[in-house]
């Protein structure tokens, strides 16, 4: 028989940004370092060429870059940080266009969860109009990300699988010394 949890499971705030060349990622990395009060371990910074869907309102030259936050937190920020991404994503909007995309997520030891505002079969409503998205499960034999039918293209790169994979290793180590046994 299960019992329940007297705490929350905890997890890292993973920001993923998607930027045009003009876009001020100095001061947005920044807000979120105070917002969070550490410094991102900074992941793959890499051009955006999986889809062409962001270019009709943010134009060419797209990259994108993924940051993780190494101090654990339970998963209810997620509605907050998607609220705060929101915010910033129109006040570095530039004649009605935005020049970044920020989605936060949670990289928990099992799985990495993504916020959206948008609703689908594979989302659950979280509040305040977010939902949460289940983008890769943890495998522990090979240790790897997998996949979902629904993650999205840059996702599965493998680069961004092993920063990703790096990132959750040394957490589960931090846990683990924390938490022993």
């Amino acid at each position: 028989m299960a019992h329940p949890r007297k705490t929350p499971p905890l997890g890292l705030p993973l920001l993923a940004l998607l930027y045009t060349p003009d876009a001020p990622m100095e001061n947005l990395v920044q807000m979120w370092e105070e917002r969070l009060g550490i410094l991102p371990v900074t992941g793959p910074d890499l051009p955006f060429t999986f889809t062409a869907y962001y270019e009709p309102e943010m134009g060419p030259g797209l990259r994108k870059r993924w940051l993780v936050f190494p101090i654990p937190c339970p998963f209810p920020d997620l509605v907050t940080w998607k609220g705060w991404a929101y915010r910033d994503e129109q006040r570095f909007a530039h004649d009605q266009k935005r020049r970044v995309n920020v989605d936060p997520g949670w990289l928990g030891l099992s799985h990495l969860v993504l916020a959206s505002f948008k609703p689908f079969s594979h989302r659950l409503y979280l509040g305040n109009g977010v939902y949460a998205e289940i983008t890769l499960i943890y495998h522990r034999k090979p240790p790897r990300w997998e996949p979902l039918p629904w993650t999205y293209a840059d996702y599965r790169d493998p680069r961004v699988q092993q920063y990703l994979l790096e990132i959750r290793q040394r957490f589960a180590h931090k846990i683990k010394q924390e938490h022993p046994g």
